[in-house]
């Protein structure tokens, strides 16, 4: 399976938009307004925050096993975990990989130091399993 992030270079938007403007009777920099930009801080994950409650192999907040669970996918290139609310051993190793690769306690628990790297490696175009491989 071959898997890929879509990123967006700031660049390429200028561009597509056309703010790289040339020739006579272009409008004035004044006048041209800058692209609008989404950031990658968007994820189609539910309402994630870096403040999501401690997860564990123990809970029983499916919502939040969720979030985790898809956050994990958009995480890491080597493993895909069904999303499905469930801390099972799959989501368990998967938790655990990340912690490894992003040099984070390894304890398998997703609290207050895993949330923000979680949807921080989402955001980004990267893979924190790559090229890291823990196994």
């Amino acid at each position: 399976m071959v898997r890929k992030k879509i990123t967006v270079s700031l660049a390429a938007t200028a561009l597509a938009v056309g703010l790289g403007m040339s020739g006579a009777g272009s409008a004035t920099a004044a006048s041209v307004r800058p692209a609008v930009v989404r950031p990658l801080a968007t994820v189609s994950c539910g309402g994630h925050t870096t403040n999501e409650p401690i997860t564990n192999e123990y809970s029983t907040n499916s919502s939040a096993v969720y979030v985790l669970q898809c956050l994990l996918n958009l995480s890491l290139y080597y493993v895909t975990i069904a999303e499905d609310g469930s801390f099972g051993p799959a989501t368990l190793a998967a938790v655990k990989r990340f912690q490894t690769c992003d040099d984070l306690t390894v304890d398998g628990s997703v609290g207050p130091q895993t949330w923000p790297a979680l949807v921080s490696w989402a955001n980004s175009t990267g893979w924190v399993d790559y090229p890291c491989d823990p196994s």
